[in-house]
């Protein structure tokens, strides 16, 4: 009987510490999950942060594209009129120096 007893007793401290361990482990995996969902916050602000930086960085860099690109047009109009003036100046000449050489003759 002594035997049974302290076969119970031990059976009933067993479960208790079974009990115990099963409590602390699934506590542990709380603390470790909430420690992971911890880092991936700060790692996800981290990276918000960069992305608003990449952002501005993005919008600048267009915005100095636009200007670069609004000027080059500008200065394509400008040769394209320099051009066309230089053409229409050159048939002037020719007509002219067509007309004086009529006229020499």
């Amino acid at each position: 009987m002594n035997d049974k007893k302290e076969n119970k007793e031990v059976l009933k401290t067993l479960d208790k510490v079974i009990g115990s361990l099963e409590n602390t482990s699934v506590k542990l995996d709380t603390i470790v999950t909430q420690s992971q969902i911890d880092n991936l916050e700060r790692n996800i602000l981290s990276i918000e942060e960069i992305i608003k930086e990449l952002k501005k960085e993005t919008c600048s860099a267009e915005n100095k594209v636009n200007r670069t690109k609004n000027s080059i047009e500008r200065e394509l109009s400008g040769f394209r009129a320099i051009a066309i003036s230089s053409f229409v100046l050159g048939m002037f000449n020719l007509f002219g120096f067509i007309l004086i050489s009529t006229y020499i003759k």
